[in-house]
Parts: structure tokens; sequence; C-alpha cells
């Protein structure tokens, strides 16, 4: 069922192309940056980087195709730029916290990852001088 309406003006989505299109290259210079300290910055990360950004753009691509056949895609695109600009900024913390665990650093287990005091921990975590 095709859709019909109004199409973005020329202007408009230009500038959404281009500016989202820069932010994808600052996120993959930002992933070096952020991966650089626990796995290295070589001619394999980087690859690995920009591979991993290339497949990100492909499926998008598709997916957002198959959508805007079935939706109109100018109701579609507010929330994936939010929903882009959301996992954008979990990335650091979610980074952070794999590297230290990688590297074996990774603080004490508990369910505020944050670090917020809480009481959801057993209480043979709490009494162990391992988890305090």
């Amino acid at each position: 069922m095709p859709v019909t309406g109004r199409a973005l003006p020329n202007g408009l989505a230009a500038f959404l192309v281009f500016f989202s299109s820069g932010a994808v290259l600052v996120l993959e210079t930002v992933a070096l940056r952020l991966v650089g300290p626990y796995v290295g910055v070589t001619l394999q990360v980087t690859s690995s980087v920009i591979g991993i950004a290339l497949a990100a753009i492909a499926y998008g691509a598709w997916s957002g195709g198959w959508l805007a056949d079935r939706r109109d895609p100018r109701g579609l695109l507010a929330p994936a730029l939010v929903l882009a600009g959301i996992a954008t900024a979990v990335t650091l913390p979610v980074v952070r916290y794999a590297g230290e665990v990688l590297r074996g650093g990774a603080p004490a287990p508990s369910c505020c990852w944050w670090r917020w005091p809480c009481s959801c921990r057993p209480r043979c975590w709490r009494r162990s001088p391992r988890w305090s």
C-alpha cells in the first residue's frame, strides 16, 4: 500500500542528510577515541569501526526504506533521530564499563550501574570485603 502525501522540502531534506551524515562521521572518530585505551588504535580496530558504521548505515537504510513503504515517513523521521541521539548518549558509559570489564577493573556488580547507593545486592555481598 503506497503512502501518498507531501514530500519534505528540498532544503530541509538536504539539511537533514548533510548533518546526519556529518554526525555519523564524527561518531566514527569518537568511537576510535573511545576504544583506543582498551584495544589500541591499529589498522584492525580502525577497519572494524568503519565496517560497523557502514553496516549500521546499510541496516538503517534497509529498515528505514521498509518502514517508509508501509507508513508515512515524515512521522518516522523525528523518532528515528531522537532514538539515535539517545543511543549516542548511552554509548559513553557502556563503552567505559565494558572496557573496564575487559581490563578486569570493573566495579562490584550491583543493580545500580550508575553507582548510586542501593540495597538490592544480596547481604552476603555487602558483608564481604571484596564487594565493599
